[in-house]
């Protein structure tokens, strides 16, 4: 007997759900009654920090979607029972790396949903991939997996797409146990299906999720079950009756972010310790605009015998842009708390304008000069930076800054017939907000957006002598109220909080 004809291996990829999910012969209903089945809209876990936001996103819309459909009731993680000492979202966010099926399946199970829909997404420069599962906690079997390249902007599309594929699933179209899916080579009774009808089905299902490019893999597996919970860990507790995280001094959130990270309990803890104990010194470079610039305005009269008979001056801060250099040196009070202090190099403009005038004769007004200006600033800081163990971390504070502002006697002599104005003392308010991204054990990378706002020292100088009225007050443009920048650069961390000594030794391993 001739050997059998092997099927090309590409429809393998892709054939394992289409004909099952487009084919009416294989129409069976999943779930009897006319009550809607309850679908559990779990997380669909980032492979990085950077897919945090679509996957969201994503869950979102997800739920949105399947909740339109009259024969589906949207069960949330929130929905579904809590464990005995955490939430179930903080369950699922705690859920190692590539076990999301597992995990998920365990929440859908205590919220005793029929059916789940999860996954992951991961991000990259050329663009976003999403893998989908959806899960029939009935049959404990996955029923439909796929993988699409999303593109920017389809994130509604495509979980109108999943909600649609859902919806087969529910209905008994797709994942029933006889269907083409459990095609071998080895079963010589296994329908077949030709390159033809294969096109046709993908171009149906591409239809289907909004034209997203989509490749299907074999599904009617078993769910996996998780390789870690934090239930699991409690039962192996000591005989002193003590769970694992109570025995480490931790939450059951901490403790179950910590046996998910891969580091060993000392660089937990060291990690986990952060800013406290640490001095910190942090040199920064940046663009801003703001109170950053000034201007003096004198205007003089003489008579026909070269006397003044009428002088003014004005002088006011102004707004303006330029660079900013400075350096924060803090000191941490508790892992995510720090106070600093912080000095810097700020650049700007001044601006003088004087106007010569002579009585009776038309007025002549002269160009302004402009000169590049720099002064010293001097601050206060308190900073914040959330979960300390994360390589990448939101921070955000707030502090203030004194400036001495500016003279025109800095820049030129006046005449004596023009006043002039001491440097005003500046006060400004300043909030940031950014991230930190660990470089090395003690360096690490910052950029942040500060918001900057005028407290005291805006208000202008004037001043006006003679005896006659001849001169045009003129006051220049103040500064506005509100400035804004962005500037970068490194953290370096010394000291710090040690770990207990001898803590490894309670690490259960």
């Amino acid at each position: 007997m001739p050997p059998r004809e092997t099927p090309p291996c590409y429809p393998c990829a892709v054939h394992v759900l289409l004909l099952a999910l487009l084919g009416p012969s294989f129409v069976q209903p999943a779930l009897a009654g006319d009550e809607p089945a309850s679908i559990l809209v779990s997380a669909l876990q980032p492979s990085s920090p950077d897919a945090i936001a679509l996957a969201t996103l994503l869950e979102n819309y997800l739920a949105q979607e399947i909740g339109l459909d009259k024969d589906m009731k949207v069960v949330r993680i929130e929905d579904t029972k809590p464990f005995e000492d955490y939430s179930a979202r903080v369950y699922i966010q705690g859920c190692p790396p590539g076990d999301i099926l597992g995990c998920s399946s365990i929440v859908a199970e205590r919220g005793g949903t029929d059916f789940a829909v999860t996954g992951s997404v991961s991000t990259s420069a050329e663009g976003s991939e999403v893998e989908v599962d959806i899960l029939d906690m009935k049959q404990s079997r996955v029923v439909v997996s796929f993988k699409s390249q999303l593109a920017t902007g389809d994130d509604q599309v495509f979980a109108q797409g999943v909600a649609r594929v859902l919806a087969a699933a529910v209905r008994g179209q797709v994942g029933e146990e006889t269907d083409i899916r459990n095609t071998s080579d080895d079963d010589d009774a296994a329908p077949r299906i030709d390159n033809d009808a294969v096109a046709r089905q993908i171009a149906q299902l591409s239809k289907d999720l909004g034209e997203v490019t989509v490749a299907l893999s074999r599904p009617n597996r078993v769910i996996p079950k998780t390789t870690y919970t934090v239930d699991d860990l409690a039962e192996q507790s000591n005989t002193d009756g003590l769970k694992p995280w109570e025995r480490l001094k931790m939450t059951p959130g901490e403790y179950l972010r910590y046996k998910n990270s891969g580091f060993s309990l000392m660089d937990w803890r060291t990690r986990s310790a952060g800013r406290q104990g640490q001095l910190m010194i942090a040199p920064m470079f940046g663009y801003a605009n703001g109170t950053m610039a000034a201007g003096f305005y004198g205007a003089y009269a003489t008579d026909d015998t070269t006397q003044v008979v009428d002088s003014y001056s004005a002088e006011t801060q102004q707004s303006g842009s330029g660079a900013w250099i400075n350096a924060v040196v803090g000191y941490g009070l508790t892992p995510t708390i720090d106070v600093g202090v912080s000095v810097g190099v700020q650049t700007g403009t001044f601006t003088r304008d004087v106007d010569p005038l002579v009585v009776g004769q038309p007025v002549e007004t002269t160009d302004p000069t402009s000169f590049s200006a720099s002064r010293i600033t001097l601050g206060a800081r308190v900073g914040v930076g959330l979960f300390p163990a994360k390589s990448i971390r939101p921070r955000f504070g707030g502090g203030l800054d004194w400036m001495r502002g500016y003279s025109v006697t800095q820049f030129e002599q006046m005449p004596d017939w023009l006043a002039v104005f001491p440097a005003p003392s500046l006060l400004v308010g300043q909030a940031y907000a950014g991230g930190e991204a660990r470089i090395s054990k003690n360096v690490d990378f910052v950029l942040q957006v500060p918001l900057t706002m005028m407290l005291a020292g805006t208000q202008p100088s004037t001043s006006r002598t003679g005896s006659q009225d001849v001169v045009t007050e003129t006051v220049p443009n103040g500064p506005k109220v509100v400035g804004v920048g962005v500037s970068a650069g490194v953290q370096v961390r010394l000291l710090g909080k040690k770990p207990s000594e001898g803590i490894d030794e309670i690490d259960e391993n």
